[in-house]
C-alpha cells in the first residue's frame, strides 16, 4: 500500500525558534478548550481537527466551508503603538473555488487591513503564507488569521475543504530609525 502525503515546506531556522504570539497556531490542543482562542465566522461553519495531513506536530484544522461566500478563523490580540509582526501559516486547500489568504484587521474599527497573496485553489502541496503586519498608533488589537473567499464561478468540482497548519505570528520589533535628524530637530 502507497501512502502519500503532500510536501512541507521547511522554515527558516530563525523563525522556527522566534516567539510564537498565537495560541494552538499549530492546532494541537482540542479546539473547544476555554478560552476558545481561535473565532470562526460564520458561526457553525465546520472546524475538525485531521491527523493524517498535518504539516507538523500531530494534528492540523480542516475546514469545510460549504455554500458560505466567505469563512475566516481568526486571533484578537492587543498591539503597542509602532510594532510590527508576520503572521505566517500553511494552507491546503482541496477543490476550493475561490482565494485563500492571511488578513489582519483592527478589531475594534476597522480602519485597518492587510492581507496576503492568496494560494492556489487546488493543490497537492501546503502552500506557505506569509503577511508582515505594521500596524498604525490607532489601532490596539489587531484580529489576525485566514480567511477564505468564494469565488463568484465555481471553477472544481466536488466538496471543498481548507486543511490549515503551522500558524505563528512572530513579532518583529518597533521599526528603528536609521535616518539621522530625521525630524529636523537640528
Amino acid at each position: 500500500k502507497l501512502v502519500a502525503y503532500p510536501p512541507i515546506p521547511v522554515e527558516s531556522n530563525a523563525d522556527a525558534s522566534a516567539k510564537d504570539l498565537l495560541v494552538n497556531g499549530g492546532f494541537e490542543k482540542a479546539l473547544e478548550e476555554e478560552p476558545r482562542a481561535w473565532a470562526v465566522q460564520p458561526a457553525g461553519t465546520a472546524l475538525s481537527p485531521v491527523e493524517d495531513v498535518a504539516a507538523e506536530g500531530k494534528r492540523a484544522v480542516r475546514i469545510e466551508p460549504g455554500d458560505a461566500k466567505s469563512v475566516s478563523v481568526t486571533q484578537t490580540f492587543k498591539v503597542p503603538a509602532q510594532s510590527r509582526y508576520e503572521l505566517q501559516g500553511l494552507a491546503l486547500p482541496q477543490n476550493v473555488n475561490g482565494a485563500v489568504k492571511l488578513i489582519a484587521r483592527d478589531a475594534s474599527g476597522n480602519r485597518y487591513s492587510a492581507e496576503s497573496g492568496a494560494a492556489p485553489g487546488n493543490s497537492s502541496a501546503w502552500s506557505p503564507l506569509s503577511l508582515k503586519i505594521a500596524a498604525p498608533a490607532f489601532v490596539k488589537e489587531l484580529a489576525v488569521g485566514v480567511e477564505y473567499v468564494a469565488a463568484a464561478q465555481k471553477i472544481y468540482e466536488g466538496p471543498s475543504a481548507l486543511v490549515l497548519d503551522r500558524f505563528k505570528l512572530i513579532d518583529r520589533g518597533a521599526p528603528v530609525n536609521m535616518v539621522a535628524n530625521g525630524d529636523f530637530t537640528m
